[in-house]
């Protein structure tokens, strides 16, 4: 990962665009997160008062939920954090 991320210019980064790239100018006043997936759909569904499922299509089913330090090295973690920072600023991430 680290060579991917360091071969990519940062602002022609083709290989994976920033969240925000897509949000745009948009005035909005909700962005659910993957993290919190059900339960913003839950929010969502309540907020609107829509009686459906949340369906979860084609689960992996081996996935390990592993913390990034463990698999990232810390200089890949902080070209990352370079790379997308304006996804952390205006997202949230740490």
């Amino acid at each position: 990962m680290d060579r991917q991320v360091v071969n990519r210019s940062m602002s022609a980064n083709v290989w994976m665009p920033p969240q925000t790239d897509f949000l745009g100018n948009l005035a909005m006043d909700f962005i659910s997160r993957q993290e919190t997936l059900e339960r913003d759909y839950a929010s969502i569904c309540q907020r609107f008062d829509i009686v459906a499922p949340l369906l979860h299509v084609n689960p992996t089913q081996q996935r390990q939920q592993l913390p990034v330090r463990e698999f990232c090295s810390l200089r890949t973690r902080r070209l990352v954090q370079r790379v997308y920072a304006r996804d952390y600023e205006w997202l949230g991430y740490e």
